[in-house]
């Protein structure tokens, strides 16, 4: 019978398991920090003295006997780890699975990539004897013949742990590496990209940021600076600095659910709830929370980091508490996010534009990593329905919601505060994507936010559309008190159809009962007609006199200016009018009074509105024709629109309020568009109106780009002098109705706004304006295709 034979290892296995598949030093030290984080430790301290040449890491974990230290550490491809988690009963702890970062026993060769030699001391027992081995890597690179289990290495004993400059005595359990005669040059820049990598490890957005890092420098060179800079606790709070200040999705799977919530800027504006239908990743729990960076976030990461956000990473992944590697690098598409934004950039976020984390809490061995250690995690079913998961459920529907949402409003990639969601338009569309994603096959909508999901004014714009849109949502959740709301609002749209309808028919009914009546509306007809032909000539005689410079254009100045006095006193009293219908409806209300009466005189108040909007606009015309150098033959002109903001300040301005309170610099700048000449005027005329209220000495329009490689234009407005914004809510300003003053009527800065969406434009205040500073962004409609 045969002698049985076996498998013999050469010495050079020590290459392949170390140098060979840790090939970064980083990572070398990343691996370090997670065993010693395995072994159960509070701090873990890791100590450059570069004069000696040496790297110590330091941690209070569990240690080793000598027992330990020969029959685990010294055995080949054991993992401790391993082993503990098959015995480990389960239901004896909270977490399901134990927090360990590595299972396949090869991570103490790291410490070759490191270092030529190796000094361990290590102790299990709180207190008594050091064991210690003493390791030259080099006796193993001599002879590939020679047997990797025939390099002796001697375990001694130790009285106490040597000291370690920088680092706190251990006073009980604890092991220290000590490498020795570095194979890399560790300056300034390495140990500050070290750090970079700690900080990841120890994941930035709260999975494990109960456990200290500490990481000290001294020597070779480093200035007292220097090493000040590069030394202290690593830690990060990421997650704590964006949440609040942009868009945000946190998604949660365990138990065979998965609840989504979308936050954007502290409002939660919608929560959904569906069935995990896992086919491979059955018992595990993910968690993930993804950012979207805009311009004002990008630019406060890179404030508070000193790292630009793309150059910091992505969307990491952490395994049971620890990051895989190098999953989340900025130069790593491991979910596709690049890949989607080559094939259409104005539709896909890039990984420029997020930031987060997945965390997933696995069994053993469901998700391996790959033993190379930046190689992220092993292909296979488990991991593509992972990636696929994150994808579909966060990725996407935060893609949605910002592209939809976010990015059809130019001014909201500045803002800090979820002011631009107040509007009709934004509310809109975020109705039409809570009412996309809650229409999904098994997803239940639990709740959105009412104060943005809410009725629109049954005049806005996409009326019809919202209101199916809102509908659907109500029937999805069940809220009754919302389709009342609905229905309501779709009740007044008819009623008011009505009632305009009526007021068309007896119109032509008291017309044919008298013909004295119909006489005198024709003669008032042509009175009018002649009235209006005469204002033409006028207006057009006005613009001639003011290029010829004829005195007879004091004339027409008088005319006109009478024309305002009498809008504004019209206003006045639509003003006066309004107030009066509001108390009445208080007091109808109040008494528990009909719902008809009181839908009548909200009604009544909508059409006041409308007039004092049209009596601005007779103002507006008014000074216009005084001064303006351009034809108002139509509602729209294609023109220069930073021209005519400045013929407008310049000319108009003066002729009506006095010579000197405005001011306008248009940059240089010109931005050849259509526009509607009177809803610009009308905007600013408002900004202007308020800062005499608010007892300004000069308001200022500046023209400037939205952004150094944007095309749009924006006309920036602010006053000085004055009280501000005084105590006015600034999230509020542009709500209709909302007004701090006495007699006001809360109806200017909302008209002004929808006088800009109606162009395609926007009103908002200034994201960097300083506290109660009364700045506005006034952005002009899009420049024509093919204009400069």
């Amino acid at each position: 019978m045969s002698k049985p034979e076996h498998f013999r290892i050469s010495a050079f296995l020590k290459d392949v398991l170390g140098r060979a598949l840790v090939t970064n030093e980083f990572v070398a030290v990343f691996e370090l920090v997670k065993n010693s984080l395995d072994a159960g430790a509070g701090r873990v301290d890791i100590v450059f003295d570069l004069d000696a040449d040496t790297v110590w890491i330091v941690d209070d974990g569990a240690g080793m006997s000598p027992v330990d230290l020969r029959d685990k550490w010294l055995w080949v491809a054991y993992s401790a780890k391993r082993e503990e988690m098959a015995e480990r009963d389960y239901r004896d702890r909270i977490d399901p699975y134990p927090r360990y970062a590595g299972s396949k026993g090869i991570g103490r060769f790291s410490v070759d990539t490191l270092g030529r030699e190796l000094r361990l001391y290590t102790r299990a027992a709180p207190s008594g004897a050091v064991a210690a081995i003493e390791i030259a890597w080099s006796d193993f690179e001599g002879n590939a013949r020679d047997e990797f289990q025939n390099v002796p290495v001697e375990i001694k004993s130790l009285s106490s742990f040597p000291n370690v400059p920088l680092a706190p005595a251990l006073p009980g359990s604890g092991t220290i590496l000590e490498v020795v005669h570095l194979r890399h040059d560790w300056n300034a820049s390495a140990l500050d990209r070290l750090r970079s990598y700690l900080e990841k490890l120890i994941d930035p957005f709260g999975t494990s940021d109960d456990v200290p890092i500490c990481l000290s420098a001294a020597g070779g060179g480093l200035t007292a600076d220097e090493a000040a800079g590069l030394s202290g606790p690593v830690s990060n709070d990421i997650a704590e600095m964006l949440r609040g200040k942009t868009t945000r999705i946190a998604v949660e799977a365990a138990d065979g659910i998965v609840e989504t919530a979308l936050i954007d800027r502290g409002l939660e504006v919608f929560r959904i709830r569906e069935p995990a239908e896992f086919e491979h990743l059955a018992g595990i729990s993910i968690n993930v929370e993804l950012f979207y960076l805009n311009r004002s976030a990008k630019h406060t990461f890179a404030q508070r980091m000193k790292v630009r956000a793309h150059d910091f990473g992505s969307i990491f992944l952490f395994l049971n508490g620890f990051r895989v590697f190098p999953i989340g690098e900025p130069d790593d598409d491991t979910f596709g996010i690049s890949a989607r934004k080559q094939q259409g950039t104005a539709r896909n976020l890039g990984t420029r534009d997020v930031m987060g984390r997945v965390d997933v809490s696995a069994p053993p061995g469901l998700l391996k990593e790959a033993s190379s250690r930046d190689a992220g995690l092993i292909e296979g079913p488990e991991s593509r329905e992972l990636f696929a998961f994150v994808v579909a459920k966060a990725i996407r529907r935060l893609q949605r919601y910002v592209v939809d949402v976010n990015w059809r409003d130019k001014l909201d990639t500045d803002r800090l505060d979820p002011s631009g969601l107040r509007s009709e338009a934004a509310r809109a569309r975020i109705i039409g994507v809570v009412q996309a994603i809650a229409g999904q096959r098994n997803v239940e909508l639990v709740s959105f936010d009412p104060e943005i999901v809410d009725v629109l004014d049954e005049r806005a714009h996409g009326f019809e559309k919202a209101m199916l849109g809102l509908a659907k949502v109500a029937e999805a959740t069940g809220d009754e008190g919302l389709l009342a709301r609905v229905e309501a609002a779709r009740a007044r749209q008819i009623e008011l159809e009505r009632l305009e309808r009526e007021a068309r028919e007896g119109l032509e009914a008291a017309e044919a009962e008298a013909e004295a009546a119909r006489r005198e509306a024709r003669l008032a007809t042509a009175a009018r007609d002649t009235a209006v032909a005469r204002m033409e000539i006028a207006e057009r005689q006005a613009l001639i006199l003011d290029r010829t410079g004829t005195r007879e254009v004091s004339d027409l100045e008088v005319f006109h200016h009478q024309a305002r006095v009498y809008a504004a006193e019209a206003a006045s009293i639509g003003r006066r009018a309004i107030k009066k219908v509001e108390t009445a409806t208080k007091e109808i209300r109040d008494s528990g009074g009909d719902g008809r009466i009181i839908s009548g005189l909200e009604d009544a108040s909508h059409l006041v509105s409308d007039l004092l909007l049209y009596l601005g606009r007779i103002e507006m015309v008014g000074g216009l024709a005084i001064q303006a150098a351009f034809s108002l033959d139509s509602g729209r002109l294609t023109e220069d629109a930073v021209a005519f903001l400045a013929d407008y300040v310049g000319k108009v301005l003066p002729s009506t309020g006095g010579p000197g309170f405005a001011d306008f610099d248009d940059g240089d700048l010109s931005h050849r568009t259509e526009f509607d000449p009177i809803g610009l005027a009308l905007v600013v005329d408002n900004l202007v109106s308020n800062s005499r209220r608010a007892g300004a000495s000069t308001i200022h329009f500046r023209a400037r780009k939205l952004s150094p490689k944007s095309a749009d234009v924006v006309i920036e407005a602010w006053d000085e002098g004055g009280d501000g914004l005084g105590i006015a809510d600034p999230d509020r300003i542009f709500e209709k109705g909302y007004t701090t003053r006495r007699r006001g009527t809360g109806l200017g800065l909302y008209h002004a706004r929808q006088a800009m969406e109606a162009m395609d434009g926007g009103l908002s205040l200034a994201p960097d304006r300083a506290d109660g500073e009364a700045r506005f962004l006034l952005l002009l409609p899009p420049r024509k295709q093919g204009k400069k």
